[in-house]
């Protein structure tokens, strides 16, 4: 009969611990992961029927409902933090939105049908589709024009 030891396996396990070079890694591993901040995710849907802009946490809970305009519908965001272009449809403007104040902040006016938007990062330029007037609108984000 053979009779094992079973600190000494344990021991032989645990063994890799007792480097000083991989217990460092180790210990440093998980100062790391404690000090880093924990991302929460924020989803914003534009309400065509209510008009509203409407916050959702990573669990799938409304944070914040928000009036906005008329038949919002596309939204672009912009790569600065906190900015997103919305199109309102039934007002004929898009606005330019804080997603951290939650405010306007600048207004696009007489954008006839605007509807689906995109933003071309690298010169600034919002492209806006224009419903039911088989055209699009160009815009200078930086100018406004």
């Amino acid at each position: 009969m053979e009779v094992i030891d079973i600190d000494y396996q344990a021991d032989r396990r645990l063994n890799w611990l007792s480097n000083p070079i991989v217990k460092s890694l180790f210990l440093f591993t998980i100062l790391t992961l404690q000090c880093m901040p924990s991302v929460a995710a924020t989803v914003v849907i534009s309400n065509e029927r209510s008009g509203d802009l409407v916050f959702m946490d990573e669990f799938g809970d409304t944070s914040d409902v928000i009036p906005l305009c008329g038949r919002p519908r596309g939204m672009a965001r912009h790569d600065s933090a906190g900015t997103l272009f919305i199109a309102c449809s039934d007002d004929n403007q898009v606005i330019e939105f804080n997603t951290q104040t939650k405010k306007i902040t600048t207004v696009f006016s007489n954008l006839a049908g605007a509807t689906s938007l995109a933003l071309h990062q690298a010169t600034k330029r919002l492209l806006i589709s224009n419903e039911g007037h088989a055209k699009a609108t160009v815009i200078d984000i930086s100018s406004g024009e």
